[in-house]
């Protein structure tokens, strides 16, 4: 079992024509085998992405993005041993659990940001118009 949290940060984009620039600041990951509790894993993650909204039309809007990754760590006792097919797989579930935890991030802040919004709309904010 791997657990993966990514520190990013968001910000509006300057230059880059994006709508939002993303960008890593850290990653807390923990792995376990079966019963033993999570341990933390010596694992570095560099994150760059962009968000851009799409023109809405009459009933959808969209928001279109990228992103990319590189993770290092380095092999401690035993795990120097492992053929490289093991590792690979572990690899391939270090990099599963940064997408699904991205793709779960990014659609709870939607999900929040737009009842915000709603709020805000029905008290007259300002920030509704935009």
């Amino acid at each position: 079992r791997v657990e993966t949290f990514v520190d990013v940060a968001v910000k509006r984009a300057a230059a880059s024509g994006a709508l939002l620039e993303l960008r890593s600041r850290g990653i807390d990951l923990r792995g376990a085998v079966g019963a033993q509790p999570p341990r933390r894993m010596d694992v570095d993650i560099d994150l760059r992405g962009q968000l851009d909204a799409q023109r809405p039309n009459a009933t959808v809007a969209r928001v279109s993005g990228a992103f990319e990754f590189d993770c290092r760590g380095t092999l401690v006792g035993p795990l120097v041993m492992l053929p490289d097919p093991i590792l690979a797989a572990a690899a391939d579930a270090v990099i599963l659990g940064v997408v699904t935890y991205a793709e779960g991030r990014f659609v709870r802040g939607v999900k929040a940001s737009y009842q915000q919004w709603v709020l805000a709309a029905a008290r007259g904010g300002a920030d509704a118009a935009s």
